[in-house]
C-alpha cells in the first residue's frame, strides 16, 4: 500500500524515469548477488529478520520507476519483457525446481572462482531451461485454464423495451 501511495505522488513528476528504473533494477541485482554471498535461502542468520523488508523496499522501487517508464519504453524493449510478463507465475512456480534439480544432471563446473562459475551456469544453463519450462508450462497448462474461467464482467444487455397497448 505504501508503494501505491508513492506511485500516486509521484507519477506524473518530471523525474528521469529510465534512470530509475534501470538504477532499481541494478540496486536489486545488487541486493540479490549479496543475498546470496551472504549464504542465500539455506543461511541460518539474524540478517535474515530484515530481509523480508529489504527485498520487498527493493521490489517496489522496481515496480513503481518501471510501471511509469513503461509508457515511454521503445517497443523492442517492452515486447519481450511483456512476453516475460506473461510467463513470469511459471517461471515463479519453477524456478526453485531448476535451481535444485538442474545441478543435479548437469554439474556446476569448477573454476578458479566458484560464484563467477556459479554465474555463468545459472545464465547458460538454468535460465535457458527455466524460460523454455514456464513458456511450455504456461502454453500448455496456465493459459487453457485461464481460458476456461467465467468473466466477471459481461456487457450490459438492455432491458426490453416495454410497449403499451
Amino acid at each position: 500500500m505504501v508503494s501505491a501511495r508513492v506511485f500516486l505522488r509521484y507519477e506524473h513528476k518530471p523525474l528521469p524515469w529510465g534512470v530509475l528504473t534501470v538504477g532499481s533494477f541494478a540496486l536489486m541485482l545488487a541486493v540479490l548477488v549479496g543475498f546470496n554471498q551472504l549464504g542465500g535461502y539455506p543461511a541460518k542468520a539474524y540478517w535474515k529478520l530484515f530481509w523480508p523488508t529489504i527485498e520487498a523496499v527493493g521490489w517496489a522501487a522496481v515496480l513503481i520507476s518501471y510501471t511509469v517508464f513503461a509508457k515511454r519504453m521503445p517497443a523492442f524493449l517492452s515486447k519481450p519483457l511483456a512476453g516475460l510478463g506473461t510467463i513470469s507465475y511459471s517461471i515463479y512456480l519453477l524456478h526453485f525446481a531448476c535451481l535444485t534439480v538442474i545441478p543435479r544432471w548437469i554439474p556446476v563446473p569448477a573454476g578458479s572462482s566458484l560464484n563467477l562459475m556459479s554465474q555463468l551456469y545459472a545464465l547458460t544453463i538454468v535460465v535457458p531451461v527455466l524460460l523454455s519450462l514456464a513458456a511450455l508450462s504456461y502454453y500448455a497448462v496456465e493459459r487453457p485454464f485461464l481460458n476456461m474461467r467465467v468473466r466477471y464482467l459481461r456487457e450490459r444487455v438492455p432491458p426490453p423495451a416495454l410497449t403499451s397497448e
